[in-house]
């Protein structure tokens, strides 16, 4: 049996029902679609303990891209699972392996949680795993290319989605439409009634739009894949002008907030956004591909509290987990869905010192 206890709440026991019973239909691949910050980890470790429960000769293998969650991911699946942390042994099953380049670990066990930029090309690997639950599982392209299509295709395994945005850029929602991977969306918390009431139910934090003065969405940008083309947005809002006034507003709407997370348009832009808000007298720092340093130790130093400001660039758009971000700065214009639904929901978890 488990040997964590999560909270109950009613949406998560009502996802892995449907999932697993959706699963349980001949080629029916399911996913929930969850709102950020709702709790798709608890998730994963309450479907996994159903699968196997049922049947425990079943082999479950955990996907996503990136490192965060697979890490988190993991975690949580050995604190559910384990009971002799000296043995390192889990009660029924055998151990939980991760399978990652980025970690540093390529182990194979009954329940591994991989990465894809890992295992797309060793297929063969994993022949053995019945069950296959990918994380943000948004990111698969809906045609048939792709690191997730060709690793799957090579399996013959059931696979189930989770995500907080079951849409993609110029395709619509994952699970209908010509070369949808996913053909049945067994639960869905995304709705306006549904979100509304896990934020008045207390599982999500309460969301406040302040509008500025300032606009970054004004102007007629070049699109390059459905969105903005980042280098036109650079050329145009880059701009010392727009950036201290950027700045500026946000010292004043951030009085009373502790925490805050920009979303900036490159790594150009970030370094200034950055040195704007150092030179304000207010702590940040800039997370990006080419920063100096041990990104990881950034991150850690941002959790606890080192810095006020974190400005970043597609890096803490999907898997940041950091409850006490009570503020969150868009100075990257977007058309996708995806992007302004995920980097709004780093805001959305709860903590007893956000209101």
């Amino acid at each position: 049996m488990p040997q964590i206890v999560y909270e109950d709440r009613w949406y998560q026991e009502g996802a892995v029902d449907a999932l697993f019973l959706a699963s349980q239909k001949t080629d029916n691949h399911p996913l929930a679609a969850i709102p950020t910050a709702g709790g798709k980890t608890p998730i994963v470790c309450k479907l996994v303990d159903r699968i196997l429960s049922e049947d425990p000769t079943e082999n479950i293998l955990i996907l996503s891209h990136v490192k965060e969650i697979l890490e988190q991911d993991h975690d949580a699946l050995r604190e559910f699972f384990e009971w002799d942390e000296d043995a390192d042994c889990l009660s029924d099953y055998s151990q939980i392996a991760v399978y990652s380049h980025g970690l540093g670990r390529k182990e194979i066990k009954k329940i591994t949680v991989a990465g894809i930029q890992s295992v797309w090309r060793k297929p063969e690997l994993f022949k053995r795993f019945t069950k296959i639950i990918i994380d943000e599982c948004h990111l698969i392209t809906t045609d048939q290319t792709g690191m997730y299509r060709s690793f799957l295709e090579e399996l013959d395994a059931n696979y189930i989605g989770l995500t907080a945005t079951p849409y993609r850029t110029g395709h619509g929602y994952i699970h209908k439409g010509e070369g949808a991977l996913f053909n049945d969306l067994a639960y869905d918390l995304t709705s306006f009634e549904n979100f509304n009431r896990l934020t008045d139910e207390g599982f999500l934090s309460k969301l406040f739009s302040r509008k500025t003065k300032l606009s970054m969405g004004d102007e007629k940008f070049k699109i390059v894949a459905g969105d903005f083309s980042q280098k036109d947005m650079s050329q145009k809002l880059d701009r010392a002008k727009i950036t201290d006034a950027a700045v500026k507003e946000t010292i004043k709407f951030g009085a009373n907030y502790k925490r805050w997370l920009f979303f900036a348009i490159d790594i150009k832009h970030a370094e200034n956004i950055t040195k704007r808000l150092n030179d304000s007298g207010i702590s940040a720092i800039a997370i990006h591909s080419e920063m100096e340093g041990d990104r990881d130790q950034a991150i850690k130093d941002i959790k606890s509290g080192k810095y006020q400001a974190t400005v970043n660039v597609d890096i803490l758009t999907t898997g940041f987990n950091d409850p006490l971000i009570d503020l969150v700065v868009l100075m990257r214009p977007t058309k996708s869905p995806i992007i302004h639904v995920q980097t709004i929901g780093r805001g959305l978890r709860t903590h007893e010192e956000k209101d």
